[in-house]
């Protein structure tokens, strides 16, 4: 969760139910980003892919989450306020 804070700054939940969401969220996000890089960067020989190839599949994937992440944020944005405010 804290990484996901450090993330969207100077951002955060306005509520206590935005806590919450914030919460229970962190983990399966952490866990599907986690899931992807084993993914991406297991050994070549397994994926049949060379090097030229699993670089291209590990640019294609992380932009993908990264395209996703963007979109919750921006979703989720109106629900957020700043830290000084």
């Amino acid at each position: 969760m804290g990484l996901i804070l450090l993330g969207i700054y100077p951002y955060r939940p306005n509520s206590v139910i935005g806590w919450a969401i914030l919460y229970i969220v962190s983990l399966p996000i952490v866990l599907l980003i986690e899931y992807v890089g084993m993914k991406v960067f297991e050994k070549s020989d397994e994926r049949g892919l060379g090097w030229a190839g699993r670089i291209a599949y590990g640019v294609v994937a992380i932009s993908a989450v990264m395209f996703a992440l963007y979109t919750a944020f921006t979703t989720a944005k109106p629900y957020l306020v700043t830290w000084d405010g």
